[in-house]
């Protein structure tokens, strides 16, 4: 703190006077903690976008790195963009209506949202399982910011298909064998079938 005003006289006492110094030694000190946390989240192992909601406008601020990889797509191509046609353009028809209805309970509400939903990256393609976790912050401007973390859970989501293909025929021979056997009037499932369920399926 200065013990002089702008004009370089001395202030009176108990009176509190900022040196431009001090102003901006906090500015630098503020802009090093910014770039700290822009590198940590950009280096955080997950999606991480940041969304402004301002009247019917819903743009993305912010993305990590991680968030350009999922997306295929550089920073450049993602920040400023208005996100509804985004999401009409890319996400699966089948999960559109809930995507579009967590995203406007989420801004309504301050509900923190968490879904996965099918979506097409930038370079279109085959859809990818995308598990989205966010919440909102009301601003003093009186927009909205979202802040949203996403994995890509591809890979989690097609093995509970194949395991849940293999129930269902699991499923459907020991529902063949039962009516066999009651057809039969018998209760003894027979070796082979016994051991293919055990063995293929689980049973």
């Amino acid at each position: 703190m200065c013990a002089r005003q702008g004009d370089g006289t001395p202030g009176a006492a108990g009176e509190r006077h900022i040196c431009p110094d001090d102003v901006l030694n906090r500015q630098t000190k503020l802009e090093a903690a910014n770039k700290n946390l822009a590198e940590i989240v950009d280096n955080i192992p997950a999606g991480v976008i940041v969304y402004r909601k301002r009247g019917d406008s819903i743009r993305i601020e912010a993305v990590n790195r991680m968030a350009c990889e999922i997306a295929r797509a550089a920073k450049e191509q993602l920040v400023g963009v208005d996100v509804i046609p985004l999401i009409k353009s890319n996400v699966h028809p089948d999960d559109l209506a809930d995507v579009l209805t967590r995203l406007e309970e989420m801004f309504s509400d301050g509900r923190q949202a968490n879904f996965t939903y099918r979506s097409k990256n930038n370079s279109g393609g085959d859809y990818v399982w995308l598990k989205c976790q966010a919440v909102s912050v009301p601003q003093q401007d009186g927009s909205q910011l979202a802040y949203a973390v996403y994995a890509d859970v591809t890979d989690q989501k097609q093995k509970e298909e194949r395991f849940n293909r293999t129930l269902d025929k699991g499923l459907a021979l020991l529902e063949e064998e039962l009516e066999s056997l009651r057809g039969a009037g018998s209760t003894r499932v027979a070796g082979d079938v016994a051991f293919k369920l055990y063995d293929t399926y689980g049973f």
